[in-house]
């Protein structure tokens, strides 16, 4: 499967806010989640959590990226604040599907 396949089904099955176990609120768990359920292969979900990983340049999440490299405070979110997150952990999805898209991955 596509790089760009495996990660829209990522994103799409991230959720958006409010109370979310671990593979609705971080991309290598929901990796992790698609491969037990069937949804992606082995080689799928080793790949792109390898991506995900490269592009967070070895951070853990992008909380953790956003607070290293921007100073955001990743402890005690509001219920606005994790919205705003997975919005952008979206949209930054978003921008690595269109990237291996346009490279025919």
């Amino acid at each position: 499967m596509k790089t760009s396949e495996v990660l829209r089904r990522v994103r799409d099955h991230l959720r958006d806010g409010g109370y979310m176990v671990a593979h609705e609120r971080w991309g290598c768990y929901a990796a992790e989640y698609l491969y037990l359920r069937g949804q992606i292969g082995d080689r799928d979900r080793t790949k792109v959590k390898r991506v995900l990983r490269k592009h967070l340049d070895g951070y853990s999440s992008l909380e953790a990226w956003l607070e290293y490299n921007h100073g955001i405070p990743v402890a005690h979110y509001t219920p606005a604040k994790l919205k705003k997150i997975m919005t952008t952990r979206k949209a930054w999805l978003t921008h690595l599907i269109e990237h291996y898209e346009a490279k025919g991955d």
